[in-house]
């Protein structure tokens, strides 16, 4: 669990908000947090692209796809 200053539980999208707006922070993201980077690529694409979980998960009609390739069918050339 996530807790703020004043000891209230934050969700995880809520605590990367606060660091992006806060470049003093931006450090605790490659170091601290180096072990939510996947959660915090999954909040990205969750809001680039609201059909991701559909696209990963794998079906008899579909062969998931990673979230890297997810990705860079967003913004590839």
């Amino acid at each position: 669990m996530i807790t703020n200053a004043h000891g209230k539980a934050v969700d995880f999208e809520q605590t990367i908000e606060y660091i992006t707006k806060n470049s003093l922070l931006y450090p605790f993201l490659s170091r601290t947090a180096s072990y939510a980077k996947g959660a915090a690529l999954g909040c990205i694409l969750d809001k680039l692209d609201p059909e991701l979980k559909h696209k990963i998960e794998d079906s008899k009609n579909n062969n998931g796809s990673t979230q890297f390739e997810i990705l860079k069918t967003q913004y590839s050339d």
